[in-house]
């Protein structure tokens, strides 16, 4: 039963770092997709717009400000995305490493058992040869060796199924290292995408602040109106 349910961990763990992410990670997804989309189409004609309008139309602000709107929600909904999966990311690093101890653990018991079912099969080996030379001198003896030798043979086996437990135990072992790695390489990853979003929303927001004083700007310069000559005195 561990080693199914180890075996489970290794498969989930590797298909949810590169399949579709389900449940709540989908809908954060699709939360994305929309504001994204929505994000896109204001900003895209932004410019067009501002274009037919006068410097001075209270209209001006509001449409920048639509889009930054947009743009901080777009934001806000990859944190979202990026921090639910980071979440789920450590979760991932903290099971496998579980499972990684656990499977130590287990291991070692095995190397323990294998150990005493050798000391068990050469310690009636050894009887055996002892019984091999006294029965050559009393043959009442027979039934006795006959009962060591089947006793033997049990041992060989418990010998021969702790070796192969014990390579199964080490190539999962070797697995689950490998898993643990990819995991962590995963969730340094998406540490990186947190930290890339955060610069980017200091940039955006930046970007409509001056888009904003621009148009002020423009504003300002509209209404002073032409410079009128200075009249020269008579």
């Amino acid at each position: 039963m561990r080693l199914r349910t180890i075996f489970l961990l290794i498969a989930f763990s590797t298909a949810g770092a590169f399949a579709q992410p389900p449940g709540r990670m989908a809908a954060l997804q699709q939360s994305v997709d929309q504001k994204t989309a929505d994000w896109d189409s204001l900003a895209r004609t932004l410019e067009s717009r501002l274009a037919r309008m006068l410097p001075c139309d209270p209209r001006v602000r509001t449409a920048i400000e639509d889009v930054n709107k947009a743009s901080d929600a777009r934001l806000a909904a990859l944190s979202q995305y990026w921090q639910a999966a980071a979440a789920q990311a450590h979760a991932d690093v903290l099971s496998v490493a579980k499972a990684l101890a656990d499977e130590d653990a287990a291991a070692r018991d095995v190397d323990t058992a294998r150990a005493e079912a050798e000391q068990q099969r050469i310690a009636v080996d050894a009887q055996l040869a002892d019984l091999a030379d006294s029965l050559k001198r009393r043959a009442q003896l027979d039934e006795a060796g006959k009962a060591l030798t089947a006793i033997a043979e049990q041992v060989r086996q418990r010998v021969a199924a702790a070796d192969q437990e014990s390579a199964k135990r080490t190539a999962l072992t070797a697995a689950l290292r490998d898993l643990q790695v990819a995991c962590l390489a995963r969730e340094k990853s998406i540490q990186t995408e947190i930290a890339a979003l955060t610069i980017e929303t200091a940039r955006w927001s930046d970007y409509y602040a001056s888009r904003i004083a621009r148009a002020h700007t423009e504003c300002s310069i509209t209404n002073q109106g032409p410079t009128r000559p200075l009249r020269k005195k008579q």
